[in-house]
């Protein structure tokens, strides 16, 4: 029986060290973007690629929560605070202690 050209290839070592390299590169390589480090526990609406916008959007769910009286997380309702601080509603703001204490942080 004759042997073909098939019978004596073996791959060649370029190409196994390209391969080892590419595996190593993949193993190297964060599965994620890495996180900036003002990244925070907490809010789920946080974007930590833009800080400013989530302080911006952190403000406005706040003042937002105290000027309709509702519980951004929950369905608490008080009497609403249109006033000039309108975060600044006091049974809305004990309702955010007791209730959800990961909020005092994200308000602070």
């Amino acid at each position: 029986m004759e042997s073909s050209n098939l019978d004596t290839l073996t791959p060649s070592p370029n190409i196994e060290r390209r391969e080892e390299e590419e595996e190593e590169e993949k193993e190297e390589a964060p599965s994620t973007p890495s996180t900036p480090d003002f990244w925070p526990e907490g809010p789920p609406w946080w974007n930590p690629f833009n800080k400013d916008w989530s302080i911006k959007e952190t403000s406005r769910i706040h003042n937002e929560m105290g000027g309709t009286g509702k519980c951004h997380f929950c369905n608490f309702s008080c009497e609403p605070n249109p006033g000039i601080q309108p975060w600044y509603n006091i049974p809305l703001l004990d309702h955010l202690e007791e209730a959800h204490p990961e909020t005092e942080e994200w308000f602070a």
